[in-house]
Formats: C-alpha cells, structure tokens, sequence
C-alpha cells in the first residue's frame, strides 16, 4: 500500500502543529504556575504582617476574644490550614485550624513558620502558621 506525498506532508504537519502547541502549552503553564505563586508568596506575607501587627495590643492586654476574631478572619483568607498564637511563656493562647485538623495537633510537632509578636520592642508572644501551597 503506498501513499501520497499529500497524505505525508499533511501527517507532517499536522504532527509539527501538534508538537508546537504542546510546548506552547507547556510555557504558558509554567509561566502561570510561576505567577500564582507569586501573588500567593505576597498575600502570604501581608497577612503574616497584618496579623502580626493585630494581635499586638489584644496580647499585651489578653483580649482573647478579639484575637479570635482576628485568627477567625484570617483563616477566611484561606491560604493558611492553621494559625496558632502563644504568649511569652509559651502556652497556647489561641488557636484556630481547618476542621480536619484536631485541637490536640501542635503546629510545633508540624514544623510550621513562626513569627514573633512585639509590643515597644519586647517579644509578647509568637505566632505559628502552615501554609496551604508550597
């Protein structure tokens, strides 16, 4: 069976046209995995300063409720599973997480980021968070 120089060029073609829209692909992926990790790694750090800076007062005069609408907020934001602040002493002084995570889940057996909270200079008290994305 033989066939025409017509139906091998088409194939040819066609296969090219196949393999530069792949690449294509390929680079517009990577270029957008690239820039949603950005605007993520931004939003991530405007919310570790926010809350940095919101739980300043209410930890220096032990306001919990107000510190659990902040923790409340920020889990809204959803680019943290769990959000845990402690006074200087180094007991849990709230705690928020996803419902799939337990009370009894430590962060600190996790290995989250942490973030010291100041009040004039002096560390009150530390907050610790897991990111949601790598």
């Amino acid at each position: 069976m033989t066939t025409s120089i017509r139906f091998k060029i088409a194939l040819k073609t066609v296969l090219g046209l196949v393999c530069i829209m792949a690449i294509i692909s390929l680079a517009q992926y990577i270029i957008s995995k690239k820039n949603i990790s950005t605007e993520f790694e931004h939003r991530w750090t405007i919310m570790v300063q926010r809350l940095a800076l919101s739980c300043e007062d209410p930890l220096w005069i032990f306001d919990i409720d107000f510190i659990n609408k902040i923790l409340d907020i920020e889990m809204d934001e959803r680019i943290t599973v769990a959000l845990e602040i402690y006074d200087d002493m180094g007991n849990v002084f709230a705690r928020k997480m996803l419902p799939n995570m337990t009370d009894e889940t430590s962060l600190l057996k996790i290995d989250p980021f942490k973030t010291d909270i100041k009040h004039n200079e002096t560390t009150i008290g530390q907050f610790f968070y897991i990111q949601i994305m790598d």
